[in-house]
């Protein structure tokens, strides 16, 4: 110990020789005055007596207090704490998932002190890849301990796995192994990513929808949680003036896909301000195994304020001149707007007067600039001779400059001949008219017009033989005018029948019988009711057209319907041209027809071997098609339905997610009637493209196939597609048809399904098959479970009288059976797996007399939402389930038995709840309660 210093008042100290003495002059009688001496310790540890003494000059008459002693221990200096090091080795580091419990043997080390045992904690980092105890003791006096390493033997084409074994335990630094498991289900691909895409890179809405809905999609795998954001930017749209900034995130859930959508709310202005456009993109991608496909998108805003050109009309429809007059001057009005340019065609079209004799041919054109309202006039010359000939008529019609397309509207002139001396003759009004005249809107009835006799200008009522020509006439109601020549202007309220059209317009009433439209001015038929049996040929149609007889319905050949029209009930031939926005509702169309540029509702049939084509159509909300290719440009409304025939002429068409199956053929000799399936049993010779070489060609075409020269067969009963391997045969059922953008493949999945991705883009989802139907379900009704029904996701329910059903999934292979003193039909063994629990078969006799046995497997009842709850889910054969939830995991073999319950609480997906040893093995079992209040045991393994 060494002096260091020593702090007082009025002391002074020195030291020598380990003492300290210190002095101070003087001390008054009952005062104190403190020293405190600071010496350093010694680096040794110890006890250390430290003696104080006191003296003073003066004799004391008591100095048996005179001295203290202390005893300070002296505590060794704190070291750093030695940590000591575990290693973990595995030999081998490399197996297959196939090499079961004892796959490869660990080591843990340890260094330093070995005289007290020691706990070590072990953890795998893929527990559905690779198990090991949870603990391992290193026993006192030992450095070292051993354990086994097991294999998990999953269905799952996954490639090779890396798996991270970690040792751990207190005052160790932890020790590490790295594994690599390679996969035992053979050559088939990876999981494959999920995909991440805009359904289109091109949206449309009208300005006045108020909303846009914009569809994100999930392809591909369904494991995991994906989240992606998506925004809008401004292209020619401006955000705030044309639409309103969006942005957000997306999430598909562990086990969902398809589609997500967003909104884009659209502003509405009053302004003519064309259309506009805005981006869309998705980014910030995050899940496991996912990637973005299409991420770029453009919302294209429809405006709905549209220019108003306006029209050109006659100012009057009926003009009367005299023969002397030499011309004949007719009033054009522009009506209904004027803006931009308006400019029209006319041009004269011979009645009974003829060009060239009684009037001079006449064409020409008329022009209003933007904003121009104001009349123009059109001028005939008109031929003085000095033929007695009657009065006679030729009509003027407008044109459109671009498309050529009359205007519907025409104007007549009638000739007065002044060569007739005589006084002219009123119509009679009834019976025969055997001249031509005029009725100047007087009424006739039941009257005969002769041949090559004009009436005009007359109202008619009863029955009306025409073997002349009737023009600008009104027909009443219950007024029926059979057959000769129709021009001019006729209002019909009855009806016409068998007749020639040259005139300009017919509108309302019923038309009848065979009717041929020759008018040389584009002369239309308007809002006409079309009876059984009607063939109209040549011309134009317009306004509403409806032939409502279902047995019997009209046929339009060699036609064109008019802008905006709307077509019902009637039968469409090849040769009928459609104008801008016409609507077809509820019509057959022939064989080949072509529909561009329409709108489609209703019952929309087609001609099954030659069926229709469409492209750039809109079809309405809940209608229905069937006989039909669809093409580019088909925008499909909700809820439309696609009947059988229905066929695309590129997948890219396809909306992504569609159910395609029920637009195939059923197989000619289906007869499947011991399953109840959730869909028919389809013929896959057959697609749902055009053209094609049909879906099973196109799947036997796969490499995966091609390369082992294996081929695939359709079972014709139940429709299974086959494939025999030596004395293996796989059947699988085909489910689901949908499409896909990805690369052709045969890709076997979880449960042994099986996904045929062809290389024009179909995708045909097959699930396990029963192969011997008609044994199963007998072998099932003699326990009274009479039913077998196969559900969209390959599982079996087969219901029990009380209520409760069994699940249960077919394994996809069947193989031949040499066990002697097998019998056909249903049996039953214990589960390799689980003591105390049974494992289902069927023995068989297959086409080639081979004793063929199939096993069963326990099924979870709702897989999809053990999917959508769990975490890390594996099913596998013999009815094995794996999967974490809520921070626990789970393993064992599922019950068969599915018993009612209660639903499960709002919001939760599945619980599990502990369950005594039903088996009698000494594991505590698990209930799985879905969220329906079904309920299914699993026994632990």
């Amino acid at each position: 110990m060494s002096f260091v210093s020593a702090i007082g008042t009025d002391w002074s100290c020195n030291e020598a020789g380990g003492t300290v003495i210190c002095d101070q002059a003087s001390l008054a009688v009952g005062d104190a005055n403190p020293i405190v001496i600071n010496v350093m310790a010694p680096s040794t540890a110890g006890d250390i007596t430290n003696q104080a003494v006191v003296s003073a000059v003066t004799v004391e008459s008591n100095n048996s207090n005179n001295s203290v002693s202390e005893v300070t221990t002296i505590n060794p200096q704190p070291q750093p704490p030695t940590t000591e090091q575990l290693t973990l080795t595995a030999d081998p580091s490399q197996f297959s998932e196939s090499a079961g419990a004892n796959a490869s043997t660990a080591t843990v080390t340890r260094t330093g002190d070995t005289s007290n045992a020691v706990t070590v904690n072990l953890t795998s980092s893929k527990p559905l890849e690779v198990t090991v105890p949870a603990t391992v003791t290193l026993p006192a006096g030992s450095q070292s301990v051993t354990f086994e390493i097991a294999a998990i033997d999953d269905t799952v084409i996954d490639g090779t796995q890396t798996v991270i074994l970690t040792a751990t335990a207190a005052g160790y630094t932890d020790g590490t192994v790295t594994l690599s498991v390679t996969d035992n289900e053979g050559s088939g691909p990876a999981l494959t990513p999920s995909i991440i895409r805009f359904s289109t890179k091109a949206y449309k809405a009208l300005e006045n929808n108020g909303i846009a809905k914009i569809t994100v999609t999930r392809a591909g795998n369904n494991v995991g949680e994906i989240t992606v954001d998506y925004a809008t930017s401004d292209d020619t749209a401006q955000a705030g003036q044309d639409y309103q900034a969006a942005s957000g995130t997306l999430l598909w859930r562990a086990g969902e896909q398809g589609e997500k959508t967003f909104s884009v709310e659209i502003v509405d202005n009053a302004i003519l301000d064309g259309d506009k456009r805005l981006k869309l993109s998705l980014g910030n991608l995050i899940g496991a195994n996912a990637s973005l496909a299409v991420d770029t998108a453009t919302l294209m805003i429809i405006d709905d304020e549209r220019p108003q050109p306006g029209t050109a009309q006659f100012a009057n429809t009926t003009v009367e001149v005299s023969e002397s007059a030499q011309t004949v001057t007719l009033t054009v009005n522009r009506v209904g707007g004027s803006d931009g340019e308006l400019v029209v065609n006319y041009a004269t079209t011979a009645g009974t007067a003829t060009a060239g004799r009684d009037y001079v041919q006449t064409r020409g054109k008329l022009t209003w600039i933007s904003g121009d309202s104001t009349e123009k006039t059109v001028t005939v010359a008109i031929t003085d001779d000095t033929e007695i000939e009657g009065h006679e008529l030729f009509t003027v019609s407008l044109f459109d400059e671009t498309s050529s397309e009359s205007l519907d509207t025409t104007a007549t002139v009638f000739i007065s001949d002044n060569d007739i001396v005589v006084e002219l003759q009123p119509c009679p009004s009834r019976g025969l008219i055997d001249f031509t005249c005029n009725a100047q809107g007087e009424t006739l009835t039941n009257v005969t017009v002769a041949q090559g006799v004009s009436l005009a200008n007359a109202v008619l009522e009863g029955l009306i033989s025409n073997k002349g020509w009737v023009s600008n006439s009104t027909v009443q109601p219950g007024a029926e005018l059979i057959g000769g020549i129709i021009s001019g202007y006729m209002t019909n309220k009855g009806t016409l029948k068998d007749f020639d059209f040259r005139g300009a317009l017919v509108e309302g009433g019923t038309l009848s019988g065979d009717i041929t439209n020759n008018s040389q001015i584009g002369g239309s038929f308007k809002d006409v009711h079309l009876a059984a049996n009607t063939r109209i040929s040549g011309g134009q149609l317009q306004g509403i057209i409806r032939s409502d007889v279902n047995d019997a319905p009209a046929r339009l050949e060699n036609l064109q319907v008019k802008d905006n029209s709307y077509l019902s009930g009637v039968v469409i031939s090849n040769t009928v041209r459609f104008g801008k926005a016409v609507t077809l509702s509820n019509v057959r169309l022939a064989q080949s027809v072509s529909l561009v540029d329409v709108i489609l509702e209703g019952q929309i049939t087609g001609d099954a071997k030659a069926p229709a084509r469409l492209e750039n159509v809109i079809v309405k909300e809940n209608s229905q098609l069937a006989g039909v290719v669809i093409g580019k440009g088909v925008q499909l409304g909700d809820k439309v339905v696609l009947s059988e025939g229905v066929r695309f002429s590129s997948s890219q068409w396809i909306p992504t997610q569609m159910e395609l199956i029920n637009l195939l053929p059923a197989l000619p000799s289906m007869d499947c009637d011991e399953l109840i399936m959730p869909v028919k049993q389809s013929d896959l010779s057959a697609d749902v493209l055009e053209p094609s070489v049909g879906l099973l060609a196109a799947i036997n075409g796969l490499a995966d196939l091609t390369d082992n020269n294996w081929v695939i067969t359709q079972e014709a009963d139940c429709g299974t597609l086959q494939l025999t391997i030596d004395t293996l045969r796989f059947a699988v059922q085909p489910l689901s048809v949908t499409s896909t953008n990805r690369s052709a493949a045969l890709e076997v999945l979880e449960r042994q399904s099986v996904r045929f991705v062809t290389d024009t883009g179909i995708v045909v989802l097959a699930h396990p098959a029963v192969q011997a139907p008609s044994l199963l379900q007998a072998s099932l009704a003699e326990f009274d479970l009479p039913e077998v029904i196969v559900l969209e996701n390959g599982n079996l329910k087969i219901p029990a009288p009380d209520g409760n059903w069994f699940s249960a999934r077919a394994d996809w292979v069947s193989f031949i059976s040499e066990e002697p003193g097998m019998e056909t039909g249903l049996s039953f063994e214990e589960n390799s797996h689980v003591t105390g629990v049974v494992l289902a078969y069927t023995v068989f006799t297959d086409n080639q007399e081979n004793l063929r046995q199939q096993f069963f497997y326990p099924a979870p009842a709702m897989p999809e939402s053990l999917y959508s709850a769990a975490q890390q889910v594996v099913i596998e054969r013999y009815g094995l389930v794996s999967f974490e939830l809520e921070g626990q995991s789970y393993r064992g073999v599922l019950d068969y038995l599915v018993t009612t319950g209660t639903p499960a609480s709002p919001g939760n997906l599945l619980q599990v709840e502990p369950f005594s040893d039903i088996n009698g093995d000494g594991k505590e079992d698990w209930l799985l309660i879905y969220p329906d209040g079904h309920r299914q045991i699993l026994f632990q393994s």
